[in-house]
């Protein structure tokens, strides 16, 4: 329901799905294992996640709420992004505000 203030909102359901989709596309569990055992970076969803904007949530577009939502995302599968995305959002919050 809408006066509960942990569910998303129509915007944040929305984003959530979007970014739950793109991992499923770009990264699905079994390349995340792949990449992971490799210790080799996701480029390729790093570039998905950028086209969506997602690396400037936060910043020019939407708000904390939004990176949390991106980050929740990511920390299901490929936790290595979601821990490049809060260390980013981290660091490029620091110019701003």
């Amino acid at each position: 329901s809408m006066s509960d203030p942990i569910a998303d909102s129509p915007e944040h359901a929305e984003l959530r799905a979007t970014v739950r989709r793109v991992i499923a596309d770009v990264s699905p569990p079994d390349r995340v294992a792949e990449l992971d055992e490799a210790e080799v970076f996701d480029n390729e969803l790093h570039r998905a996640l950028a086209s969506l904007d997602v690396l400037r949530l936060g910043l020019d577009v939407g708000d904390v709420r939004d990176q949390l939502v991106a980050i929740e995302e990511l920390g299901a599968g490929p936790t290595s992004m979601a821990a490049f995305l809060i260390s980013h959002y981290a660091a490029v919050g620091l110019g701003y505000g």
